[in-house]
């Protein structure tokens, strides 16, 4: 009986977010006017920046999980993580673009080196920055981070209210849902051994898992950075392109294996949730296809709720774990084609004796 109030209990509050994130109060960004100077390290999470032409930033800026617009000064390095960026003033610094796309205006100076993964690069006319960079595969559960939180902005910084885009962000989110859930369709229906092997080592050995998932994203990410700045230095003495192929590969085969590995746990999700509910068809692709779309329209809402700081962030790092433990088990099964632990062969020594005695003496 507590089960069963349990899930009700958890479906009322999936139906409900929808509601609750187009209640919620506007979205904020951080604003560096005009005529302020921050004199210190510029940090902003899951919030998006604007330094206006004429203010000046003498220290490093960092946005993780929100976009931004630099047309000031900037006294070291920019690093857009996770959002997009629309340069059209001095750095002094070098350039980092990770997870979005790239706007470098008529205005903008570089010191520094320029690198963008994960995106598109757009060189407006009069532009005299040359970036290298490579498209990249998004993963649709790591997208739309919302929230208002800024850190270290130093004196002068301003928040300014701005209309809200959550009915965007609920669409954008509805459409990764479906996406996901199509994925998750195909997967269940194509792949049913190599599903039930990923399922299986990412419930019985769920923290060698997540551990091996962490490894495996920071192992591309810092490969991923070294090829491409490697490539980016034969691009400019004109060797050629010969490390983004690779790149582009390697980054294909991880967004696959974290999707397939999202997937896995929604499908863990959806078994426990209907565990004792009776349908019709194939129940493997229903809990599969149902736990997916719960766990990623479920968290992507939470990730929308800018009520409490707190929610975004503990969504966004719950999200990050059921990603890892998700990897972790693609990983170790090599996309479900083996099961792990590796199967031993016991080798019975009393049968080959046996079988020796039976050959003529030589």
């Amino acid at each position: 009986m507590m089960k069963r109030l349990s899930i009700v209990l958890v479906l009322l509050l999936l139906l409900a977010l929808p509601g609750l994130a187009l209640a919620a109060p506007t979205f904020t960004e951080t604003v560096i006017p005009s005529d302020e100077t921050v004199n210190k390290d510029l940090q902003v999470f899951s919030d998006n920046l604007t330094v206006e032409a004429g203010a000046r930033v003498n220290g490093n800026v960092t946005v993780l999980g929100g976009n931004a617009e630099i047309a000031g000064i900037v006294n070291g390095d920019v690093t857009i993580m996770g959002g997009n960026l629309r340069l059209d003033g001095p750095v002094s610094g070098d350039l980092a673009v990770f997870g979005g796309n790239l706007t470098i205006g008529a205005n903008a100076s570089l010191e520094g080196d320029c690198v963008s993964l994960g995106g598109n690069i757009t060189t407006e006319e009069g532009a005299t920055i040359s970036c290298a960079g490579t498209a990249d595969f998004h993963l649709p559960f790591l997208n739309g981070t919302a929230g208002s939180a800024a850190s270290g902005a130093g004196d002068g910084t301003h928040v300014r209210v701005n209309p809200s885009h959550t009915a965007g962000r609920i669409a954008g989110l509805l459409g990764r849902t479906l996406l996901m859930s199509g994925l998750a369709w195909v997967i269940a229906t194509a792949l049913v051994s190599h599903l039930q092997n990923m399922k299986r080592v990412a419930q019985e050995r769920m923290a060698v898992s997540g551990v091996v998932g962490l490894l495996t994203t920071a192992a591309v990410a810092s490969l991923g950075a070294i090829i491409a700045i490697i490539s980016a230095l034969l691009t400019l003495v004109c060797i050629g392109l010969l490390g983004f192929p690779i790149l582009f590969i390697m980054a294909g085969v991880f967004a696959l294996a974290g999707a397939i590995g999202w997937i896995v746990m929604g499908s863990i999700l959806g078994e426990r949730l209907l565990r004792n509910r009776p349908m019709k068809g194939d129940r493997l692709v229903n809990t599969t296809v149902a736990g997916t779309a719960l766990l990623t329209f479920g968290l992507g809402v939470l990730q929308l709720l800018p009520i409490f700081l707190v929610v975004p962030i503990l969504a966004g790092v719950t999200s990050f774990v059921v990603f890892s433990i998700g990897l972790g088990a693609v990983t170790l099964t090599l996309f479900g084609r083996q099961p792990y632990p590796a199967e031993t062969i016991i080798v019975d020594n009393n049968k080959i004796d046996d079988v020796l005695t039976t050959l003529p003496p030589s």
